[in-house]
Formats: C-alpha cells, sequence, structure tokens
C-alpha cells in the first residue's frame, strides 16, 4: 500500500546524502498521536492527483499519443514549423527535423519532492529542488520516454529546455540518459538557464535557446506545462498570457502540446501584480481576489 509519509522520508534520505549540515526531524512512529486537525495546503489536492493517478497519468500518455498521431504530417511538410515566425531561420525548411520539450513535469516527474514537502509540512524553495535535481532520481511521466525514442529513431533531435540552474545540467543529463531518453553524446541537447553562452543573462524567457536551436532544425513540436515554454510574455498577467496565446491557439493539438501541472507554475505568479513568486499567505490572497473578480451566474 502506497505511503506518502513512509515514502517522504526515504526520500528525505535520499536529499540529505552528503548534507549532514541540513537539520532532519526523526520520522513520526506508529506511537506518535495525529493531530486532531490537519493543517491547510493549497497543493493537497494537486499533488495527490498528479502522484500516480489513473487520470494524471492518462492526461499525459494521451498527449505524447496525440503527438505521435501527428508525427508523419510534420515530419512530410517542410513548412510545418512549431516555432513562432520571429524564432525561426529562414533557412528552416531545408533543416532537419527536431521536438523542443520542457523537463519538469514535461517528461520528468517531480512529484515524489512535492509529496515529501507536502508530508513535511513545508513550501517548496531553490534549495529543495536543487537536492533533488543533483539526487536524479526522476523517473520518466506516462508516454514520454516512449514516444521521443521513436522520433528519434526516425531522424528526430531531442532538445530538452528548462530553467533548471545550469550548476545542475551534468545531474540533469545523467538523469535523462538513465531513464532511456534520447539524448545527443555530446549533452548539447540539455539546455538549461543561461545555457548555451550566448543566452547568458537573458533572464527566465528560452526564447534566445530556441532561436539557437531553430537555427540548425527544423522544430515540428513543443512540449511544456506552463504557456512561457512556447512564446515569451513580455508581461506575465492573465490578460497579457491570453493575448499571447492567441494567434496560435490552432497551434495546440498540432504543434504545441500542453502538459497538466496544477501545483506550481507561473500561471500562479501572473495573479500576483508582480508576475513573480510570493509568499503563500499574499498568493493565496490574490487567488481569492481573482476569483471574486470573475463573473458568476450564481447571486452572491
Amino acid at each position: 500500500m502506497f505511503s506518502i509519509r513512509s515514502t517522504a522520508w526515504s526520500l528525505l534520505i535520499v536529499l540529505c546524502t552528503g548534507c549532514a549540515s541540513a537539520p532532519v526531524a526523526p520520522p513520526p512512529t506508529a506511537a506518535t498521536p495525529a493531530p486532531s486537525t490537519l493543517p491547510a495546503d493549497d497543493t493537497l489536492n494537486a499533488v495527490v492527483w498528479a502522484t500516480g493517478t489513473i487520470e494524471h497519468d492518462v492526461v499525459m500518455r494521451q498527449t505524447y499519443a496525440l503527438a505521435a498521431t501527428r508525427l508523419d504530417a510534420a515530419l512530410a511538410d517542410p513548412a510545418w514549423n512549431a516555432l513562432v515566425p520571429s524564432e525561426r531561420s529562414p533557412e528552416s525548411a531545408r533543416l532537419p527535423p527536431a521536438i523542443i520539450l520542457d523537463i519538469d513535469e514535461t517528461v520528468l516527474d517531480n512529484t515524489p519532492l512535492q509529496s515529501h514537502l507536502l508530508a513535511l509540512g513545508v513550501n517548496a524553495d531553490d534549495d529543495s529542488f536543487d537536492r533533488w535535481w543533483r539526487a536524479g532520481v526522476a523517473k520518466p511521466l506516462a508516454g514520454a520516454r516512449e514516444f521521443l525514442v521513436e522520433a528519434a529513431r526516425r531522424g528526430v533531435t531531442v532538445f530538452y529546455l528548462s530553467n533548471r540552474p545550469a550548476r545542475v545540467h551534468a545531474d540533469t543529463e545523467r538523469n535523462l540518459r538513465e531513464q532511456g531518453f534520447p539524448l545527443a553524446a555530446d549533452g548539447s541537447g540539455v539546455l538549461l538557464l543561461d545555457e548555451p553562452a550566448e543566452c547568458h543573462r537573458k533572464g527566465s524567457g528560452k526564447g534566445c535557446r530556441r532561436i539557437v536551436v531553430g537555427r540548425t532544425h527544423r522544430v515540428i513540436f513543443q512540449f511544456g506545462d506552463h504557456l512561457a515554454d512556447f512564446i515569451d510574455l513580455p508581461v506575465n498577467a492573465p490578460d497579457a498570457r491570453l493575448a499571447a496565446a492567441a494567434p496560435y491557439q490552432d497551434w495546440f493539438g498540432q504543434r504545441w502540446f500542453m502538459l497538466a501541472n496544477a501545483m506550481y507554475g507561473s500561471w500562479e505568479q501572473a495573479l500576483n501584480p508582480s508576475g513573480k513568486r510570493v509568499d503563500a499567505e499574499t498568493s493565496r490572497r490574490h487567488k481569492r481576489e481573482y476569483l471574486e473578480r470573475q463573473e458568476s451566474p450564481w447571486p452572491r
């Protein structure tokens, strides 16, 4: 029987190997009385849904299955391109095909980390993600590896564009290889934050990296779990996001494939006036204010 608490404790041991300076609480014992009330957590439903439910796995698998049905058409049509016009090479029709994907919650599953943090009652932060990435134990999301292996067999080069920091490049590459994902022998298919050198200090937007890929390849598909995985967003706000996606609505399910991630993302930050991450209480208040502004058929 799956146990979030026991799994979380095992994960904590893995994450803290070699980090003796980090304080670690002992695991709960059977004699520990359960609290009368459980603390509220904004991510509880999302994490439970994403942690191995059949519904979550089906959504992932059917997304990659849909892309597989488009592969023949994409390879046969030299004009088929999944980059917005400003990011393409003028010679793209004569270039070899490629696929661009995000990594976290797109090809690799980070829900064990989310479950671990939830069980401990702490919020995700840069340090916890950093230790998880360095551990390199993330498993493939349903359908991702099989689709990419088949695409690579048919001559498609795979590029993984992620906003993980460049310091975990080797760990990320190792994780992808060990899980059987197709990857160039020299690791050039992994482009993390500030990679390559010409994209250094260009921020978290992936436009520069997509342009680099587009110089040498015709990108036939893009996959991600946030809108910013497909197109740069000058302003991260709800209306601006809708406007940015509007010209490309017909691309979703054809050239662009969005994976479901309700645990975290730029969509959440977009509800904050700054468009950036804020503390949990402030974020919760902005979410409530956003909902209160929406029109409803029910009387208030």
